[in-house]
């Protein structure tokens, strides 16, 4: 992954969603830097929080070759994780890298994502979808 990819990511999303965004992150091996955090949630983790972000984002990324294995369907390059107050997307570019991302649920609101559409459908749907 080219070192500027986590920034455009940012800068993207801050333009897309605005104030929806909540944290942009970047992690690898021995590198673990959170890229953006919106000020109420930044407020909501210590330095202790943080590091279990860290390890979990490693496990889903060491879990990668066996997701692959597992779920024939190629290579692995992201997992959705839908919470009632915050949408987790994981950008998995190797077992040890990637990029995670959470939103607001009112991004995927607003932009009539495909996801929110189904949650809907599926009786789990954020207010306004």
């Amino acid at each position: 992954m080219a070192t500027d990819e986590p920034e455009r990511v940012a800068e993207f999303l801050e333009a897309e969603v605005g104030d929806a965004l909540r944290s942009v992150i970047y992690y690898a091996e021995d590198t673990f830097e959170v890229v953006y955090a919106r000020g109420d949630v930044r407020e909501q983790y210590d330095d202790e929080d943080l590091e279990r972000v860290r390890q979990e984002l490693g496990v889903t990324s060491f879990g990668k070759p066996a997701m692959e294995e597992l779920y024939v369907h190629g290579e692995l390059r992201c997992t959705v994780h839908c919470f009632e107050d915050a949408i987790e997307m994981q950008f998995v570019a190797s077992d040890t890298e990637g990029i995670a991302v959470a939103l607001d649920p009112a991004a995927f609101v607003t932009q009539r994502t495909f996801i929110a559409r189904c949650m809907a459908e599926a009786g789990f749907g954020y207010e306004g979808a």
